[in-house]
């Protein structure tokens, strides 16, 4: 969980072996089995990583965002 309904928060198993400095803005994606198949979804977007956690905006947020964008924005005839 994370301090910001917005955000996932996610922790590595073991830090990594590498810094993972640069990875800010990169797509987050979720890998799962449905009836027997793996399948994967955009779950996000990287905010922050580092050796041992990264925090990623939950699509769901960037869909509302975006919507509300279009919605706000004047329409051109």
């Amino acid at each position: 969980s994370s301090y910001d309904p917005a955000l996932l928060c996610l922790r590595t198993d073991k830090p990594l072996d590498f810094d993972p400095d640069g990875m800010s803005g990169g797509s987050a994606f979720v890998v799962v089995t449905v009836d027997g198949e793996f399948r994967a979804y955009f779950a996000g977007v990287v905010v922050t990583a580092g050796r041992d956690r990264f925090h990623i905006i939950k699509a769901g947020y960037i869909h509302s965002f975006l919507t509300g964008l279009l919605q706000a924005s004047p329409r051109q005839p």
